[in-house]
């Protein structure tokens, strides 16, 4: 099994809250002066899906900071280690594009603020792409450790149930 780093929990946790804190506010700060009876339904539906996403996304959040061994992964060759790799520098990345938003803003002057506002707008996709990457390189080493586990080797029925079981993938 390889063991997540403390750095990677971190950076995973920080893209995670991240991409969650702006969707809330957006979803939440949209939402129209409740006026009629259908405006008022539209809100609580708009609320409402923002909040089940903010909690699963601190669901997510909890579990990675409490439970060992919720990032790790099987070891892998090919695609899922190189998914897996590529994710971690995505994860990495966004982390840091994420801090320096919020570290660069107070200096920044004005001339300043706009082009560097949309430089790291437009590199905050990074931390989301390497999430996604680095969760499905994590999928496909599972599944990779599984078709390992169930070769058709393995799968081979009981000599007691032959003929009698589905197992038995013989003709007759």
């Amino acid at each position: 099994m390889k063991r997540a780093t403390f750095l990677l929990k971190l950076c995973y946790c920080l893209n995670l809250f991240g991409l969650l804190l702006p969707f809330a506010l957006a979803r939440l700060g949209g939402l129209p002066a409740l006026g009629d009876a259908a405006t008022a339904a539209a809100a609580l539906v708009a609320g409402l899906s923002a909040l089940v996403l903010v909690l699963a996304g601190l669901y997510r959040i909890g579990l990675v900071v409490r439970v060992p061994g919720t990032l790790d992964a099987w070891p892998a060759a090919g695609l899922s280690d190189a998914l897996q790799r590529i994710g971690s520098a995505g994860l990495h990345a966004g982390a840091v594009v994420g801090l320096a938003s919020l570290v660069a803003g107070p200096w920044l002057h004005a001339a300043d603020a706009l082009l560097a506002a949309q430089v790291l707008a437009l590199a905050g996709g990074i931390g989301l792409i390497g999430l996604v990457l680095f969760e499905f390189g994590r999928l496909t080493s599972f599944e990779q450790r599984a078709r390992e586990e169930l070769s058709p080797q393995r799968l081979r029925p009981s000599p007691a149930i032959e003929g009698h079981s589905s197992l038995d993938r013989r003709k007759h």
